[in-house]
């Protein structure tokens, strides 16, 4: 049988420049550039030129760390331990995705020396352990400038200071003397450098002016000269947290407004609120600072894991913030700032019974019979209820979080979508 030219000519031509010859850059596992099988004489030959290497940094923000007497009882072991890890099982993979991982820290570390106990809610005083397991779940750096700050004096300030130290977790808010207050944190993160102030509005103390230098409290003139003194730094961010606003309001007053807008129009790029229990409203804004020209606004984000659960107390998000920049002379610009919903459950087997915190698209996954995603094999053994809680807990927190104004994006714990 002879072969026809004709045919040879167009299987060689199709076989030759077809895309599905090529391996394609967005396959999984890809690390090649990608660079066509053809050139044209008009485009010049850049493949000599050198590589513009991009500086990524992906930041992620909870809210309340509480350690209410619940959790602490729930997470004693038979030994008399305190094994708090089972209640970041499900979140740790999101959290350690994160360059860097902030939270609120809302209790302290004063230990039981001199006829101290543990206790929960009014006057916190948690186990060390706990720290060692936000370490171990992916936090990097707590703000420690809240309510409960004092609640064990100036003991409790400079102990929780020191174990926070011992477990590797960076802290803002709070110092360990007088003489430390002045200095304006920078922390270092590969070639950038932000600086990381933090205040509190309420603190529950007879006599809070005793706690003046130690905790810094929201104030213009103080606030003012540490933003000055900031920007004088040049750093590639400026993240302002806020311990304001009133407990279980879900949408921010007046006073929240102003603070914001306050310390955007003096430096800041970032500005993350806490104390509500609730999530409130979160936004990117434009503003002046010469950095990044556009930030992230989050009035409250809610609890990330406490033993409540009013209504909005056991939903939240964790806030995701990306920025690049492709040479170190240029600013950070914000390319992404997603939300993921989660949910705090408490979970019962055999052996114990613990707080643990949701991503609550879980309960989406098992509704419509979906695989569950990596690095599960399995789902949670939740009862009925449970899932259908937490399902309602994601669909109200999504319609929350995520509008079409407020440039906040749906994190999605499934590759692609749902």
């Amino acid at each position: 049988m002879k072969s026809n030219p004709l045919l040879l000519h167009i299987f060689l031509c199709v076989y030759l420049f077809s895309p599905a010859c090529e391996y394609l850059p967005w396959q999984s596992g890809s690390s090649l550039n990608y660079t066509p099988s053809y050139r044209s004489e008009a485009l010049p030959d850049t493949s000599a030129a050198p590589e513009v290497r991009k500086t990524k940094l992906r930041l992620a923000f909870v809210g309340d760390l509480m350690c209410h007497q619940m959790q602490y009882e729930y997470a004693k072991t038979p030994t008399g331990a305190y094994d708090f890890n089972p209640s970041f099982e499900y979140i740790r993979p999101y959290l350690q995705e994160a360059d860097i991982c902030f939270g609120n820290l809302e209790t302290v570390f004063a230990g039981r020396e001199d006829g101290r106990q543990y206790s929960g809610h009014p006057a916190f005083n948690s186990p060390d352990s706990y720290a060692t397991a936000l370490k171990q779940a992916g936090f990097d750096l707590v703000f420690t400038a809240n309510n409960h700050a004092a609640d064990r004096g100036h003991y409790g300030i400079k102990r929780t200071l020191s174990v926070l130290d011992s477990v590797g977790i960076q802290h803002a808010g709070s110092y360990a003397s007088l003489d430390s207050n002045s200095a304006i944190p920078v922390f270092e993160w590969q070639n950038l450098r932000l600086v990381v102030l933090a205040y509190t509005d309420p603190l529950n103390s007879s006599k809070p002016s005793a706690f003046k230098g130690w905790i810094n409290r929201v104030s213009k003139s103080k606030i003012e000269a540490d933003l000055t003194k900031a920007r004088a730094l040049s750093p590639d961010l400026i993240i302002v947290h806020y311990h304001f606003g009133k407990e279980y309001e879900r949408t921010p007053n007046q006073s929240q407004k102003q603070w914001a807008n306050w310390a955007f129009e003096h430096g800041a790029d970032l500005v993350i609120g806490e104390h509500p229990h609730v999530l409130q409203p979160l936004m990117q804004v434009n503003h002046n600072s010469p950095r990044t020209h556009k930030g992230v606004l989050a009035y409250s984000l809610g609890n990330f894991i406490a033993h409540q659960f009013q209504p909005y107390t056991n939903a939240s998000v964790i806030l995701f913030v990306e920025f690049e920049r492709s040479l170190s002379s240029q600013p950070l610009t914000l390319v992404k700032s997603e939300v993921l919903p989660i949910y705090t459950s408490l979970v019962s087997n055999k052996k114990m019974t613990q707080h643990v915190v949701f991503p609550s698209q879980l309960a989406q996954l098992y509704k419509y019979k979906h695989q569950p995603p990596p690095p599960l094999t399995e789902f949670p053994k939740l009862k009925a209820y449970q899932w259908s809680k937490m399902q309602e807990a994601y669909l109200q927190t999504t319609t929350s979080a995520i509008q079409d104004t407020n440039g906040i994006s749906l994190y999605s714990i499934l590759t692609p979508p749902l």
